[in-house]
């Protein structure tokens, strides 16, 4: 099984961060239920290198830049479904979430969720939004938006927007490094 931590620390510099960083936000997001962890130590112990979890650390760092806020914010972004009238049409889909969406696009898999344009950004409006775009927005209409549950006795959201983007030139060397990995990985555990 090839490990997250791994892949984090080699994927580090394409988000302009440390290895370190990533780890800490793997680490969290462990804490929190995000990603599931093999107990021991050693080869076979850890978060296993899966694109829904390499999604997830990355949604965290656009999330948030502050390892302290990564919290139930974090979480719900994360498993946020996409904004539809059509609820039925999701759950046929199998109820693909932001997670999901963005691991897809990394991944170069299946999409569960119809995006018919090519992606040009991922977008997180903090804390609430999670955005997966052409680039063009509302002109093209390629846009899927995600949306969290606000949860009332928890933090208010902010009147103010706080954007965080990967545009096309940071996903091409996303999709690109975790495709390798997610390759290697699997010639790895057929050995």
């Amino acid at each position: 099984m090839a490990g997250l931590k791994s892949f984090l620390y080699g994927v580090a510099p394409i988000l302009g961060v440390t290895g370190a960083v990533l780890y800490e936000r793997q680490r969290a997001l462990v804490s929190l239920g995000v990603l599931k962890a093999a107990k021991g130590r050693g080869p076979g112990s850890g978060v296993p290198l899966t694109a829904e979890n390499v999604a997830a650390v990355i949604i965290s760092v656009l999330v948030t830049d502050n390892l302290a806020e990564v919290d139930e914010r974090v979480v719900n972004l994360i498993n946020a479904p996409p904004r539809t009238k059509d609820r039925n049409q999701w759950i046929k889909a199998g109820r693909p979430t932001f997670c999901t969406g963005v691991a897809a696009v990394l991944s170069g898999g299946a999409r569960s969720w119809p995006l018919e344009h090519s992606v040009g950004e991922i977008r997180v409006e903090r804390f609430w939004t999670g955005i997966i775009s052409d680039g063009f927005g509302q002109i093209s209409g390629g846009t899927t938006e995600y949306s969290a549950k606000f949860n009332p006795s928890g933090p208010r959201p902010s009147p103010i927007k706080i954007s965080a983007v990967l545009d096309i030139g940071v996903i091409q060397k996303l999709e690109a490094f975790t495709q390798g990995a997610l390759s290697q990985a699997a010639v790895e555990d057929d050995e």
